[in-house]
């Protein structure tokens, strides 16, 4: 799910909202949430794409092009590993991440 909140917690204290706990179909995931590039460096964190800038929709669930992986900076796992392989429904997609560096102290200067 994208996350709507504002303002943004840093990467390295975001805790997911609990109001999906009671569904097991639906979750939100505790070492990345779905930003958009700007939002993640503010956010202080790491943004991951899929390398041959394919779409990530099966996977972010969202239809803008823009939105990716936005990661805590110390996390090297599945969407957030630079070189990691992903599928869809047990499907080979040849999605390959790519993930910039931690963005710590980003600003709204720049």
């Amino acid at each position: 799910m994208v996350d709507s909140f504002s303002p943004l917690v840093p990467m390295k204290d975001y805790v997911p909202p609990s109001d999906l706990d009671n569904d097991p179909n639906y979750y939100y995931p505790t070492d990345y949430r779905i930003l958009n590039c700007w939002q993640c460096f503010e956010a202080q964190g790491k943004i991951c794409i899929d390398e041959g800038h394919n779409s990530l929709y099966h996977h972010t669930k969202s239809s803008n092009p823009g939105n990716a992986f936005c990661c805590k900076p110390d996390n090297n796992n599945g969407y957030c590993g630079n070189g990691n392989k992903h599928d869809h429904d047990g499907e080979e997609e040849g999605i390959r991440s790519v993930c910039s560096q931690p963005s710590f102290g980003a600003t709204t200067q720049y």
